[in-house]
């Protein structure tokens, strides 16, 4: 029974290091999506900068209209793809944060089956120990 119980903690603590391994690759994915989404903020930023440029450019000069508009068209919808991205790293940023909410739960709760199964393996072993006095 002593060594079911050992058995137990031993596959909880394998338990355990795999949620925290997962964790820390879901921590790892956070970081790189945050890293992607500062970059496309800043390409968003950009963009937005060069539109603006391109709308004065086309103020400025007739004989560059045609082209300048063909410029700006082409950085909205440049533009319309990188809010697209940020949105869905977003999501997925929001996705990673709920899953690692749920790793987190599930190792606390896996810690505390180990400090119970613990506790219950040193009460018995105890109980034993008294047994052979």
């Amino acid at each position: 029974m002593l060594q079911t119980q050992e058995q137990r903690i031993v596959e909880l603590c394998t338990i355990n290091n795999t949620l925290n391994s997962k964790v820390d690759r879901q921590t790892e994915e956070l970081k790189s999506s945050y890293s992607e989404i500062e970059m496309l903020q800043k390409l968003v930023q950009e963009n937005q900068h060069k539109i603006a440029q391109a709308r004065e450019k086309n103020r400025r000069s007739v004989v560059v209209e045609s082209k300048l508009e063909i410029i700006a068209a082409d950085r909205q919808s440049q533009l319309a793809t990188l809010q697209s991205q940020l949105a869905d790293e977003v999501r997925l940023r929001s996705e990673l944060q709920e899953q690692l909410r749920e790793f987190e739960d599930k190792i606390a709760q896996k810690e505390a089956e180990v400090e119970s199964f613990a506790l219950r393996a040193s009460a018995i072993q105890k109980h034993y120990e008294d047994m052979w006095k």
